[in-house]
């Protein structure tokens, strides 16, 4: 089956977006973090595109938009992001490299990066590309989205795929451990006018890629859990509600706050109820669903409730389950229900990161896409 997204060292993840600001030649970096002097991501962006494949005007100049979704690291799962965006301008077959947290000095921090030649001095914020320059100096994660604009006409209408391509490599400063992967791209005519397509569990789109984490059971996945006495585990998990109805809910814009996107998570043992498996096959029962908004980082204590020394020092392992949201009934959503017809996806990856005795005091960090399909290239 033809891919509508590529895999590489890290999975290639989808979303569907609906018409709006989010235009073709699209993609997504489904997690970021910044956190000034200790965690940082450094983002790397592609743009092969001409003003003529983008219906530009030959006298325009070509843009990049770039959207950051973030909320505070203290935040709770279920609380909302904040959203800042800028253009900075681009050229045909450009490459730049800039640090989300502004910190790693290029000869500025938060600037593009070695020694990069183009003139990006256009847009709020210019020339810099980092978030304590759009005036989030604490520690925060979310996700990061781009897509081509022109200068006078405005955002691009649809065009051909494979404009626009990135990488991320998030980086443990104090530590020295770091891990990364491969940008989303979409496609625009796999659904009509979304800059993404995609779709998972029961109601699958023909060519569309099954490349995440499902909702509801039957698209579980099976993850190894490392003893907590050697390594951490943490989930981050950006929701991706894919609607049988294809409204504008599925916009992810953060504008108005009720269209966040929205999931739950929980882990079930061998037999399907909550709780993990440990080594020797025993299910053991603890914890529950978490409720996700936007973005999560989740540890594995709060979604077992944790179970003491044996499991510390054994590990095991569990199915990651996605669950349709809970309506949230206050102001400003003011929810009901929620509608459970649709496939409440995610990107979920575990990180896996820790400084075991075998390592000799180094830290390791261990990551991977959890999803409900594995489909070759």
């Amino acid at each position: 089956m033809k891919k509508l997204f590529r895999t590489g060292l890290m999975t290639a993840l989808a979303v569907t977006l609906a018409t709006g600001w989010c235009y073709a030649a699209t993609i997504m970096f489904p997690y970021i973090n910044s956190n000034p002097g200790n965690l940082s991501t450094i983002v790397n962006v592609i743009n092969t595109a001409t003003l003529a494949n983008l219906g530009c005007n030959a006298t325009e100049t070509l843009q990049l938009h770039y959207r950051y979704m973030t909320k505070l690291v203290t935040a709770e799962p279920v609380d909302a992001c904040d959203e800042k965006d800028f253009y900075r301008p681009s050229t045909t077959n450009d490459l730049v490299t800039f640090d989300v947290a502004g910190q790693i000095v290029s000869p500025n921090g938060g600037e593009a990066m070695f020694g990069d030649a183009t003139d990006y001095n256009d847009g709020a914020g210019a020339p810099a590309f980092d978030l304590p320059n759009m005036g989030y100096t604490n520690a925060r994660r979310g996700y990061l989205l781009v897509n081509h604009r022109c200068s006078v006409t405005g955002e691009v209408p649809a065009a051909g795929t494979g404009l626009l391509d990135g990488e991320v490599m998030l980086l443990d400063l104090v530590n020295g451990a770091a891990w990364g992967y491969e940008a989303a791209e979409g496609n625009q005519t796999a659904i009509g006018n979304y800059a993404f397509a995609g779709i998972a569990g029961p109601n699958p789109v023909t060519g569309a890629t099954t490349e995440l984490l499902g909702e509801n059971g039957a698209t579980a996945a099976p993850v190894t859990l490392y003893p907590r006495d050697k390594f951490q585990t943490r989930f981050f998990v950006t929701p991706l509600i894919i609607s049988t109805d294809v409204t504008s809910t599925n916009d992810m814009s953060l504008t108005p706050v009720t269209q966040q996107k929205r999931t739950r998570i929980q882990l079930l043992d061998a037999n399907g109820n909550v709780g993990v498996t440990d080594r020797d096959e025993n299910p053991a029962s603890g914890g529950g669903p978490i409720h996700v908004r936007c973005v999560a980082g989740i540890d594995l204590d709060d979604l077992t409730g944790g179970f003491g020394t044996w499991f510390n020092a054994q590990g095991g392992w569990a199915y990651v389950d996605l669950l349709d949201p809970i309506a949230l009934t206050g102001s400003p959503e003011n929810e009901t229900s929620v509608a459970t017809a649709d496939d409440h996806c995610a990107v979920v990856f575990k990180l896996q990161f820790g400084s075991p005795d075998f390592a000799a005091g180094s830290m390791i960090n261990s990551i991977s896409v959890v999803r409900t399909d594995r489909i070759e290239d």
